[in-house]
């Protein structure tokens, strides 16, 4: 296991304004999160190419190094459900990159069951006049790292 300090603030004045850094156990075993996804109309690949900043910063990004890549063509409407479990006894991980065309409409239930610990990392391109609506369930008694 290692600790890793997610979020440290660049101004300690942050801590006045209720914004604090984290610091999280990280187990050294990791498993991939395993995805369930039903969709009609949108196109579903193994391989995402996410290459962004987030929230959690650097210093995670090796923990969503696969995943899945959910993509829906310019105008088009489709709902998809996505059922994502952990591994049993080590860290689970995954990315799920979600890209929308011009004026599409997708909307996305992410039913996340965790038994002992995962992190997911959801990352959302939108193009012009598009519409997503994202929810997401998160249950079971593990701990989740959840960076969208």
């Amino acid at each position: 296991m290692t600790l890793q300090n997610i979020n440290a603030l660049p101004v300690l004045t942050w801590h006045r304004l209720n914004i604090n850094d984290t610091s999280v156990t990280v187990s050294g075993e990791r498993d991939e999160l395993k995805i369930n996804v039903t969709a009609e109309n949108a196109v579903i690949n193994n391989t995402p190419s996410y290459n962004g900043v987030t929230a959690l910063g650097k210093s995670t990004d090796h923990l969503f190094d696969s995943g899945i890549s959910i993509k829906l063509a310019d105008k088009k409407t489709d709902y998809a459900v996505l059922e994502i479990n952990d591994g049993k006894e080590k860290l689970s991980s995954a990315l799920i990159e979600i890209n929308v065309g011009a004026g599409a409409r997708l909307t996305i239930t992410q039913k996340i069951e965790t038994t002992f610990q995962s992190a997911l990392r959801t990352s959302i391109t939108a193009k012009e006049k598009a519409k997503l609506h994202l929810i997401q369930i998160i249950s079971g008694g593990g701990s989740t790292l959840n960076d969208v």
